[in-house]
C-alpha cells in the first residue's frame, strides 16, 4: 500500500520534501522490502557509477540489513558510511557499527567507514566530518524515536539548526541512554540524493502524524526536517505504525 502525505508546512520552507508511505502487514515484510529497495538502488548506482555510498542507522533498521544479507551475495561496490553512533567503543553492545556488523553486512561490502573512537567526542566528530565530506551521498537509512528524532539529533536542540558543520559530537537525553554520542547534521543528511526512513512498531504511530503535518505555529521535528535531494522521503512502515 503507498500512501502519499502533504509535505511539512514549515514557515519559508521551499523545499519541503514530499512523503511517500509505503505500509506492510508486518516488520519482516517491511525489512523485506526497504532490503529490495537497497538492494536495487545500490544495483542501479554501481552499474552507472561504480560505486554506491550509503549511509546506515542503528536500532531496529539491523532488521533491513539482515534481509539484505538474506536475499544477495558479494555488494561489489558498495561503500557503507554511518549516519550517527553513541560515543562507545565499536564493540560496546549500545554502538551502531557493532548492530551493523553483527548482521553480516559489512563482510558483504567493498568498504566501511565508521565514526571513529578514542574517547574526545569532538575530536572524533571532527575526524569523521573530513571523511564524509568529498563524499557523494547516494542513500540514507534513517530511523525515527517516538519523540521524532532521527540520527542522533533531537527536538528542540541547537544541533537541529547547525548549518555549516556535517558531524558533530551530541549530547543523548537520558530517555534515550545519556551519554555522548556523534551524528550527522540535518545539513549533512540533506545532502544524499535519497533517503529512507524504517519505522515499525506501535511506538511510533502518535508521532508520526506530527512529522508528516506539523501544527502551524510549531518547531518542526527533527524527522520533518529531512530533505533529500530528490524531493522525496520514503517511508516504510508496518500495520502496527502507520498512522
Amino acid at each position: 500500500l503507498v500512501l502519499l502525505a502533504a509535505p511539512p508546512a514549515l514557515a519559508g520552507d521551499r523545499m519541503a520534501a514530499r512523503h511517500e508511505l509505503k505500509v506492510h502487514d508486518t516488520v519482516e515484510q517491511t525489512a523485506a522490502a526497504l532490503a529490495r529497495r537497497l538492494l536495487a538502488t545500490g544495483q542501479r548506482v554501481v552499474r552507472t557509477e561504480g560505486r554506491f555510498n550509503i549511509a546506515l542507522s542503528g536500532g531496529s533498521a539491523a532488521k533491513v540489513y539482515r534481509q539484505v544479507v538474506e536475499q544477495a551475495g558479494k555488494l561489489h561496490g558498495w561503500r557503507v558510511y554511518w549516519v550517527d553512533d553513541r560515543h562507545v567503543p565499536h564493540r560496546a553492545e549500545r554502538s551502531n557499527v557493532k548492530a551493523v556488523r553483527d548482521t553480516g553486512l559489512l563482510e558483504r561490502v567493498d568498504a566501511h567507514f565508521p565514526m571513529p573512537y578514542t574517547g574526545d567526542a569532538q575530536r572524533d566528530a571532527r575526524a569523521y566530518e573530513k571523511v564524509i565530506q568529498p563524499v557523494h551521498m547516494h542513500l540514507v537509512v534513517q530511523g525515527i524515536g517516538p519523540d521524532g528524532h532521527t540520527a542522533g539529533l533531537f527536538p528542540s536542540t541547537p544541533d537541529l539548526q547547525q548549518d555549516k558543520r556535517l558531524v558533530i559530537a551530541t549530547q543523548r537525553p537520558e530517555r534515550f541512554g545519556g551519554g555522548f554520542g556523534i551524528s550527522q547534521t540535518i545539513h549533512a543528511l540533506n545532502r544524499a540524493e535519497q533517503a529512507v526512513v524504517f519505522a515499525v512498531g506501535a511506538g511510533k504511530r502518535e508521532i508520526l502524524p506530527k512529522i508528516l503535518a506539523p501544527e502551524p505555529g510549531t518547531a518542526p521535528l527533527p524527522a520533518a526536517l529531512l530533505r533529500p535531494r530528490s524531493g522525496v522521503l520514503h517511508w516504510y512502515l508496518d500495520a502496527a505504525a502507520a498512522p
